[in-house]
């Protein structure tokens, strides 16, 4: 913390914030509890840094710092919310960075995929407590409908990540007809990671209700599915998602 303060250079700076999330990580949440306020103001501060290389791994810290405290970051968890969709909006934390000598930079170190990974990891922390907080569960979902608009592909595989959390703890205020639609055209995507993420978003939905998820996709999906499984036969959790298919229709949909 001592380096971060004292040393302007950049890159220092950037490792020092690493390091401190891994540091955070590997101590675990309740030992570093006391260093908590020092550790997130430091990293929120450091993620409003203008320099690409500094705010990219500020944010990486911050995320790793946000995974490995769990329950013990839920105070922070508002203001840090709100921090991250100011910094997602901000021009010095994108591709077209208002500032030329840093903007290849940016293309390197994506800023947007990390604001991602930190929004998901705060929807870990407040967990089942978003049904009741509407402002924050609001944002969450506003920042998460900007994701799916981004033309990045990686943007769009953490939007379905963030999407598979909210409805595991608010399923009632999550969109559920359409986040089936969405999942299956990135299912027919010939991006692999893209078509991983998807099927591991299809496979959680399909173990609470697998007949709700096929009613509700397209008369297209059942063949979306084995065109899939062609494509990649040892997918494992395609092989589970088809196996809790047949768990819960076998019975009643014995002619299929």
């Amino acid at each position: 913390v001592d380096t971060i303060v004292e040393n302007r250079d950049p890159s220092t700076r950037a490792g020092c914030a690493a390091a401190l999330g891994c540091i955070h990580s590997q101590v675990g949440g309740m030992a570093a509890g006391y260093h908590m306020k020092t550790i997130v103001g430091v990293l929120v501060s450091l993620c409003s840094d203008p320099h690409p290389v500094v705010h990219f791994w500020a944010l990486d810290g911050l995320e790793r710092v946000t995974s490995s405290a769990g329950l013990t970051f839920s105070a922070y968890a508002s203001s840090t919310l709100g921090k991250l969709a100011q910094l997602y909006i901000a021009d010095t934390h994108n591709e077209e960075a208002a500032a030329l000598a840093t903007s290849n930079i940016e293309i390197i170190f994506p800023t947007p995929l990390l604001i991602g990974r930190c929004v998901d990891s705060l929807i870990n922390v407040l967990g089942p407590d978003l049904q009741d907080i509407a402002k924050t569960r609001n944002l969450i979902l506003s920042m998460v409908r900007q994701f799916q608009l981004e033309e990045s592909a990686d943007m769009i595989m953490e939007s379905s990540r963030c999407l598979d959390h909210l409805f595991l703890y608010a399923p009632t205020h999550v969109d559920f007809a359409g986040h089936v639609k969405r999942l299956e055209t990135e299912l027919r995507s010939k991006n692999r990671p893209m078509r991983d993420a998807a099927v591991r978003g299809l496979s959680n939905l399909m173990k609470r209700d697998a007949e709700l998820v096929v009613q509700t996709a397209s008369s297209a999906f059942e063949d979306d599915i084995w065109l899939t499984l062609d494509d990649d036969p040892e997918n494992q959790s395609l092989k589970s998602m088809i196996r809790n298919w047949l768990q819960q229709t076998a019975l009643t949909h014995t002619e299929l």
